[in-house]
């Protein structure tokens, strides 16, 4: 009796922020991997985005940079602003070296006529 195949899995369309939030934060691929106990080759793959991850990894990461689970499917800059529009609100506590990051990137005030 021959075997139905597997159903192909899609990829979905997005994915996280794990290089640009280590790029912003100035991690490399070493420090992570001593911070969560990853090999070098399983953290090669992560960066890269050619190892998946799960909601483990994912979580397991997040502690290591110091940033919320949900930053880290956001691109730094998004997650700097919403950052910035909550921190009034609840009071939402920045980190010096994201700060100077957010500091870095905001636009100029311009005069409204």
């Amino acid at each position: 009796m021959a075997r139905t195949p597997k159903p192909e899995i899609k990829r979905p369309d997005y994915d996280w922020f794990l290089k640009a939030w280590m790029d912003t934060l100035q991690v490399d691929q070493a420090e992570l991997g001593r911070r969560c106990d990853w090999g070098k080759s399983h953290v090669h793959g992560l960066y890269h985005g050619k190892t998946p991850y799960n909601r483990t990894t994912l979580n397991k990461a997040a502690a290591a940079l110091n940033i919320k689970p949900f930053e880290i499917l956001m691109h730094p800059e998004d997650a700097m602003a919403l950052r910035r529009l909550t921190q009034g609100v609840r009071g939402v506590e920045i980190s010096k070296e994201l700060q100077e990051f957010a500091d870095e990137r905001e636009p100029p005030l311009r005069a409204v006529a």
